[in-house]
C-alpha cells in the first residue's frame, strides 16, 4: 500500500518522548508505531457500533418552539435555535456513562475549535436526530452559526 496523504498531529513535548520510547523500545519506527496504534483504533471503533440509546431521542420544547418561528420566518431564523440547543447542549446529549458524554462533548469542542462545519452538522445529526430533522438541509448553516456564536459568547459551551 502506497502512503500518499499526510497527517498533522500537534501533541505535547512529553507525549512526543513517551511515543519516541515505546516505538524505540519495540524496535519500530514512530511513523510506523504510530500507524499501526491508530490502525488498532479504528478497527475497535469500527467494531463498536453506536448504540441506538446513546443519543438523544426526544426533542426539547423550546427548540420546537423555536424552529417553528424560524419555519414562520422570525426574525433570527434557525439561528436562534442553534444557539439555544448549543447552551443546553451538555445536558442534553445522552450517553451510558459519564466517560461516554465527555467523550462527546469533547469532540463537539474539537469540531467547534477546528471550525470543522460538515463534522459538526453531522454530529448534531447523530446525537440529536429529532432536532436536526425540524431544521431544514438548506437552513443548517442558519443553526451551525447559531451553536458557533453561543460557543463564542459562553466559551466553552459545556
Amino acid at each position: 500500500m502506497v502512503r500518499d496523504k499526510l497527517i498533522v498531529l500537534r501533541v505535547e513535548s512529553e507525549t512526543k518522548e513517551r511515543i519516541e520510547q515505546v516505538a524505540q523500545q519495540r524496535g519500530e519506527s514512530v511513523t510506523t508505531f504510530v500507524l499501526e496504534a491508530v490502525d488498532n483504533a479504528v478497527c475497535k471503533a469500527e467494531r463498536q457500533p453506536i448504540s441506538p440509546t446513546n443519543f438523544f431521542r426526544g426533542v426539547p420544547r423550546f427548540f420546537q418552539a423555536l424552529c417553528e418561528e424560524a419555519k414562520r420566518g422570525g426574525t433570527s431564523g434557525y439561528k436562534d435555535a442553534g444557539w439555544h440547543l448549543g447552551l443546553h447542549v451538555s445536558g442534553l446529549v445522552e450517553a451510558e456513562d459519564d466517560d461516554e458524554r465527555e467523550k462527546k462533548l469533547t469532540q463537539l469542542r474539537d469540531l467547534l475549535d477546528d471550525e470543522d462545519w460538515d463534522g459538526l452538522e453531522a454530529w448534531f445529526v447523530r446525537e440529536f436526530p429529532k432536532c436536526m430533522a425540524l431544521v431544514p438541509k438548506r437552513r443548517r448553516q442558519q443553526f451551525l452559526q447559531g451553536v458557533d456564536a453561543v460557543d463564542q459568547e459562553r466559551d466553552p459551551i459545556y
